[in-house]
């Protein structure tokens, strides 16, 4: 046997950089499940709104960055272990499709807003606003016929 092939094969490095990837293949898959998901939550957000929701927008990103990290490891580009083996992937600055959403979002937080309206309380009537009842003109006074007061409608 190869004294490389038969060093490599002992070695405790190789062995635990097989196990992380294989772990982090897994988790490649529960993220791209989380990916079908957030895809079919944008399109009935989409129907529903009019817009994608932004966060759901925010997070898919960052899943992507997350899985491009995953790719990297396995690939041996990288030797820098992902989530929870270092930060999860922050997305640096909002992408044009995310900034798009939001106006659209708070385009539509305007416009929706709804116009208030002042009431004023009444102020209660002082004595001194109290005008004296006038008299009662002619028609509205009561007829008296056989001693019964009646009234015109």
């Amino acid at each position: 046997m190869d004294p490389q092939l038969k060093k490599n094969l002992s070695s405790a490095e190789y062995w635990f950089r097989a196990l992380y990837v294989v772990f982090f293949l897994v988790c490649a898959e529960i993220a791209g499940t989380l990916i079908l998901l957030i895809a079919l939550a944008q399109i009935i957000f989409t129907l529903i709104t009019g817009h994608a929701n932004a966060r759901l927008v925010r997070f898919g990103a960052s899943l992507a960055k997350y899985l491009f990290a995953i790719f990297n490891f396995a690939t041996c580009k990288s030797e820098v272990k992902p989530f929870p083996f270092s930060d999860w992937p922050e997305v640096d600055a909002e992408t044009p499709v995310e900034q798009a959403v939001v106006e659209d979002v708070e385009e539509d937080v305007v416009e929706d807003k709804p116009t208030a309206v002042v009431v004023e309380p009444e102020a209660p009537a002082a004595e001194a606003d109290v005008q004296p009842e006038t008299k009662a003109t002619a028609s509205q006074e009561p007829d008296v016929k056989d001693g019964k007061a009646t009234q015109d409608a």
